[in-house]
């Protein structure tokens, strides 16, 4: 784990040092973002597509209609907080 922190500071001091201040602490913002983000997509997979045996009282969706559904509600989200960012927020300081 101290590896990785190390890393992960230097990567951010590269970021200060290599790039104009403005990229530096929005990249900076984003990798400590992902940094700390807990990934869940591979459990909500199994659960939404296990079949009547392995999960009797889940959804049991295909792995295709999982896919589908999921990529166009995350695409219809982005779209939607972009336009809402463009509307209310771009002039934000």
């Amino acid at each position: 784990m101290s590896l990785a922190l190390l890393a992960g500071v230097i990567v951010i001091v590269a970021f200060a040092f290599l790039t104009m201040p403005m990229i530096a602490k929005a990249q900076a913002f984003f990798f400590v973002q992902h940094m700390f983000t807990i990934s869940v997509e591979a459990a909500t997979l199994y659960f939404y597509t296990d079949d009547e045996k392995q999960y009797p009282a889940g959804p049991h969706f295909s792995n295709a209609f999982y896919v589908t559904a999921i990529g166009f509600v995350s695409a219809v989200a982005s779209l939607i907080g972009i336009a809402g960012y463009n509307k209310w927020m771009f002039a934000w300081k």
